[in-house]
């Protein structure tokens, strides 16, 4: 009696730390992200219903959101719904991914409260600007489904490794949504390979404890091969899957032409590593080497070029905003060019493919004269530049983000030696 009386007791404890969550949780998306329920415009949202069938590079699962909740609801009231939905599914998966952790380390009531602070952090560290919850943006969907993710990955540590195949297809509508949520497929792969490993480990412990090693090796490794290259395959048919049905997309709802804004983050970074003599890698194009003196003169005037760039912990806040300069540099220079000669169409599509076009036919030269630059400049921009990207955003604490790094290599380092001094029985 007094263990199902302890149970009880349990359970309504568990529900109402989670009654609690749930509307703090709510709380904090509606109104400290916002002050109402209205949806909030970020840089592509235009993008995403207004040019529906127009911009190309758009995965089609957010726009057809969009499409779906504007028949069914109308002109007026489409945008607020969304950004309705938004903040439900955020609330739902914040607090699932919660008990989640609840669960699955057994952690207590303080050390939940401490999960849930740090969940809601990415949603908070952005604002104001960025109200993730109200943001039309792809965001609002893809942060919530890289928790779900992670759920699913945790589960298939202390559970079945069929929640990865579950993750395989929470991974393609991620990444339908958003393209960069490919990433997951990488992490589920290795996660796969390590499962594998780690419960065939396992089998032999229990199996072979005390006896004499027989010598079939390859018995051992063979299944552990022939399942992870199965598992291969059902990723790459996963990463095909977007591919297949982005194409299906752009067949059955585009009018017009396929506009690839790569091509437009690729030249900011060549015409930042770029050298004046670069011009003769356009000789046999009198418009394209122009326009590349023209950008080269602009960039060097804003100070937005390697030559420019100091040694230093800081060197990757300079690459970055120097990229970025030489990307609005372009632009301009580019509307100035074609406006002389009164050839800057007035529709905006016609502008955003000429940009794409001549960004492509900049980058791809250059590129190839520079790949060794490349090379150099990814390095220094990591690690405090991915580390700031990914967890600050904040300017005022980029100090403190060599420490962060350090701290992250001497744990990572530090935790491997003691695995491989002390290995588990």
């Amino acid at each position: 009696m007094m263990d199902r009386s302890g149970a009880k007791q349990n359970k309504r404890k568990d529900f109402i730390l989670f009654a609690v969550i749930t509307v703090l949780t709510a709380l904090f998306v509606v109104f400290g992200e916002g002050s109402s329920l209205g949806y909030v415009f970020g840089g592509d949202t235009e993008a995403y219903y207004i040019y529906f069938n127009h911009v190309g590079v758009v995965m089609p699962l957010y726009p057809l959101f969009f499409r779906g909740l504007w028949l069914l609801l109308g002109e007026e009231y489409y945008l607020n719904a969304a950004a309705v939905i938004q903040m439900i599914f955020l609330v739902a998966v914040i607090v699932y991914t919660v008990r989640c952790f609840r669960r699955e380390f057994r952690l207590n009531i303080w050390a939940t409260v401490v999960v849930w602070l740090f969940s809601i952090l990415p949603f908070a560290i952005l604002l104001p600007e960025d109200p993730i919850g109200h943001e039309l943006m792809t965001e609002s969907f893809s942060y919530p489904l890289t928790y779900l993710s992670v759920c699913l990955m945790l589960k298939s540590l202390n559970g079945s490794r069929k929640y990865l195949y579950w993750n395989l297809l929470l991974t393609i509508i991620a990444s339908l949504i958003r393209s960069q949520m490919l990433f997951l497929l990488a992490v589920n792969g290795l996660l796969y390979f390590y499962l594998l490993v780690r419960d065939r480990n396992r089998e032999e412990n229990s199996t072979l404890r005390g006896s004499q090693n027989t010598g079939n090796d390859g018995n051992k490794v063979l299944p552990v091969i022939v399942k992870t290259g199965i598992f291969f395959i059902l990723t790459i048919l996963s990463l095909k899957s977007v591919t297949w049905l982005h194409t299906l997309y752009g067949k059955v709802f585009y009018d017009a032409p396929y506009i690839a804004y790569s091509d437009q983050t690729l030249v900011q970074h060549m015409l930042y590593l770029a050298d004046e003599q670069d011009a003769e890698l356009f000789s046999e194009d009198p418009e394209l080497k122009e326009l590349f003196e023209r950008t080269y003169d602009e960039c060097i005037d804003r100070g937005a070029n390697h030559i420019f760039a100091e040694d230093g912990l800081n060197k990757w806040k300079y690459i970055t905003g120097a990229c970025g300069a030489c990307s609005y540099a372009l632009g301009d220079i580019v509307t100035e060019y074609y406006t002389e000669r009164n050839q800057w169409p007035e529709d905006g599509i016609q502008r955003e493919v000429i940009m794409s076009q001549i960004s492509h036919k900049l980058a791809y030269p250059l590129l190839s004269a520079h790949w060794r630059d490349k090379i150099h400049e990814v390095i220094d921009l990591l690690p405090a530049g991915f580390v700031s990207t990914l967890l600050f955003h904040k300017q005022g604490i980029y100090k403190w983000i060599h420490l962060a790094t350090l701290v992250f290599y001497l744990y990572a380092f530090a935790g491997s030696s003691l695995l491989c001094i002390f290995k588990p029985e």
